[in-house]
């Protein structure tokens, strides 16, 4: 009997002694694990810290800015910021005194391309012999505007004779045109009004140029520009926006001619 009572105590105490090594090992676990959550918690704090204080460096004081004056030693401190850009009453007013031509392929194909400069230079030959008395934009619109039904004939005569069954469109309209080098004398990127032939389904390249004064030639950035194109901008615009025109926006390696120009608009350009 006393044996029996003897296992059941051995028993129970090797029981107790089971249960509270069980407890002792969960509550030093669990001690661990709050160490190692604090520990996190401090370290992710100090990144937060840390990324906080990258943040606050690399933020620009907009206010701080907004008053800023492009003036001649920024341009030269950065040779493709130009008074006109910084100024965009400038690219507006000098955008009131030309008129552009933009031509647009029927598609990228090499015999699109090819027919749309020969439709190019048709529209030229109509043109520009009635230009050069012109002295003004509003009075070269008038005078484009008046030759539409000319232009047309002209274009689809072109396409037509080398082979093609579609025709073209012809209208003016207010396009934005990206920075253009013609020869010494740089347009900045903005809206013009221009005198626009779509070709077809107009889905190809492009090709432009100030239709007036006449700055339309075939590789833009080598060519001189004519003293009488100068002397017809001069007396349209104001020695600041005439200066402007001089100041490389571009390099002389611009090919802006084959890329496409997309139709914008100002609340695209406020979010992009």
């Amino acid at each position: 009997m006393n044996k029996i009572k003897l296992s059941k105590i051995i028993l129970i105490i090797a029981i107790y002694s089971v249960a509270f090594t069980l407890l002792f090992m969960s509550i030093k676990s669990y001690q661990t694990y709050l160490n190692t959550y604090k520990s996190c918690k401090s370290a992710s704090n100090t990144n937060i810290s840390s990324t906080k204080k990258i943040k606050n460096t690399n933020c620009i004081n907009i206010n701080k800015f907004s008053t800023t004056v492009f003036n001649n030693e920024t341009i030269q401190k950065n040779p493709y910021k130009t008074l006109s850009q910084s100024n965009p009453k400038i690219q507006k007013n000098i955008a009131g005194h030309v008129l552009r031509l933009h031509v647009i392929a029927n598609s990228d194909s090499d015999d699109d391309q090819k027919l749309k400069i020969k439709v190019r230079d048709s529209i030229l030959s109509e043109l520009q012999t009635g230009l050069s008395g012109i002295s003004s934009a509003a009075q070269a619109k008038q005078y484009v505007s008046s030759k539409f039904e000319n232009i047309k004939q002209s274009a689809d005569y072109t396409i037509h004779e080398n082979g093609y069954s579609y025709s073209a469109k012809v209208f003016i309209q207010n396009r934005y045109f990206p920075a253009k080098t013609y020869g010494d004398l740089t347009f900045p990127a903005g809206y013009y009004d221009a005198l626009c032939v779509e070709i077809g389904k107009a889905d190809g390249h492009n090709w432009w140029c100030v239709l007036f004064p006449s700055l339309c030639f075939e590789d833009a950035t080598t060519a001189t520009v004519p003293k009488e194109s100068k002397e017809k901008l001069k007396s349209e615009l104001t020695n600041e926006e005439y200066n402007s025109l001089n100041k490389s926006t571009t390099p002389k390696t611009d090919t802006a001619n084959n890329s496409k120009i997309q139709i914008r608009s100002g609340i695209y350009d406020l979010f992009h």
